[in-house]
């Protein structure tokens, strides 16, 4: 059994209910605050998710979760261990020190020092970017005031250097890749005119855009890169965002608890690739299932 930890939401759901429904009686999903009624923790193989968004009580409670997990006499193991996976701040200030980013996240407090142009983003958030690029200390302070009129808890907050990733023609493109438990799994590229990249609202693909998504996902060109990164951030399962600037990739975030494929319909242009990642990705999840190590 492979049983999902989370803080909320079902991202595997719609994975489960569409694409693997011969899969979904040995997956279990649990919100963390539901743990503390079992009286024995089931054995099987236990995915810490949402580890790059815990405040510091919930990161304190998934650690003693562990231990629980170390201690039962079921037969367990842990992916995405809570206390080795770095929060998004603590993440993308490592990949700058290794010079896998050029881009650096600053809190509040040191953003002083961030180099212009940046934005703000919510630290415990997916949420995307919270403004427009800003060019200016006199902007910042402006979106400072905005965010804080809106109830944006200052603490939560980052200023993160923009990192210029279009292309000549002026598109931006997102890469995204699951890592589970070893494995490095294309899921995508998303194109948009608009620096923000997000899945959501995806238009149809232009005939390039089809062509270079294909070939991502069926050469998996980035397999080693993605490897390092996982192996540096010491993250088990999750998926990383990344895009290309001047041909080197440059890291958004890593998702703990990502979404392989929406409630939506897949287009019918990309049903190819979409069956080969779900294939992938459901031989991964079974290769991970402690119960199928063992046979």
């Amino acid at each position: 059994m492979i049983v999902f930890l989370r803080k909320k939401g079902d991202s595997l759901g719609p994975y489960l209910r569409n694409w693997a429904p011969e899969l979904a009686p040995r997956i279990r999903a649990f919100n963390y605050d539901e743990w503390r009624e079992w009286r024995e923790p089931p054995p099987g193989t236990y995915v810490f998710a949402d580890t790059e968004i815990f405040d510091e009580r919930q990161r304190a409670a998934a650690i003693e979760l562990r231990r629980r997990l170390e201690s039962a006499d079921s037969p367990t193991r842990v992916l995405n261990d809570p206390s080795l996976v770095p929060g998004r701040y603590e993440l993308l200030r490592m990949l700058h020190e290794l010079g896998i980013n050029t881009h650096r996240a600053y809190r509040l407090s040191e953003a002083h020092r961030a180099r212009f142009p940046v934005f703000l983003r919510r630290e415990r958030r997916h949420s995307g970017s919270l403004t427009r690029v800003l060019r200016s200390r006199r902007e910042l302070m402006r979106a400072l005031v905005w965010a804080y009129r809106r109830g944006v808890p200052m603490h939560d907050l980052l200023v993160v250097e923009y990192c210029d990733t279009a292309d000549a023609d002026g598109n931006y493109h997102k890469y995204g890749a699951f890592f589970v438990d070893g494995r490095v799994l294309p899921r995508g590229l998303v194109f948009r005119r608009e620096w923000m990249v997000k899945a959501s609202r995806r238009p149809v693909p232009e005939r390039q855009h089809l062509e270079m998504h294909r070939e991502y996902v069926e050469t998996n060109p980035h397999e080693s890169w993605i490897r390092m990164v996982f192996s540096n951030a010491r993250i088990d399962y999750g998926r990383v965002d990344y895009s290309l600037q001047n041909g080197r990739p440059r890291v958004w975030e890593i998702n703990t608890n990502p979404t392989p494929f929406e409630e939506a319909a897949v287009l019918p242009v990309l049903q190819p690739q979409a069956r080969l990642f779900a294939e992938a990705f459901q031989d991964a999840l079974e290769a991970m299932d402690l119960a199928s190590a063992k046979e």
